[in-house]
């Protein structure tokens, strides 16, 4: 894939093991499924390049071998629980709520720019989506059994 586009996935390893003196264990998030992973598999599945793969050719009736870009690319972002420290600098701050709404703080010309360049992005990837037409369909068809039209003729469109 490529930053704009892919099948995004991640393989993680177990900071701390299930069972003591257990060997920490590596795994694949990839949808809704979360798998065992094998971590000498990382260079292939993170790294592009080159693979052999063996396709029938239906001209030569026979397996034949080919070379095609592996389209894995790694992007590799780390996440690390942290406990601070009590220091005299926190125990001054108080109570910090990490939730907070920072929206208020940006540049409000910035926060609209961002927000229609989100919504242009958005309309964009679902105008050729057909999940997304066949879920709009799905929504229709569900939605006429309780559908009836109005049938005021006494309404006037100027």
């Amino acid at each position: 894939g490529t930053t704009d586009s892919g099948h995004y996935y991640s393989f993680i390893k177990e900071r701390i093991p299930k069972f003591p003196n257990a060997v920490k264990r590596w795994y694949n998030f990839n949808d809704s499924s979360v798998d065992h992973f094998d971590e000498r598999e990382i260079p292939r599945c993170s790294f592009g390049g080159y693979e052999t793969v063996n396709n029938w050719d239906n001209q030569q009736q026979k397996h034949v071998v080919s070379y095609r870009e592996r389209i894995y690319n790694a992007y590799m972002l780390i996440y690390e629980r942290v406990i601070p420290e009590p220091t005299k600098a926190l125990e001054e701050c108080g109570e910090i709520n990490v939730h907070s709404d920072i929206s208020s703080s940006i540049d409000d010309q910035l926060y609209k720019l961002v927000w229609n360049e989100n919504r242009t992005f958005l309309n964009d990837v679902y105008m050729f989506d057909t999940n997304y037409f066949s879920f709009l369909w799905d929504c229709i068809v569900a939605s006429s059994d309780n559908f009836t039209p109005v049938m005021d003729y006494n309404v006037y469109v100027e």
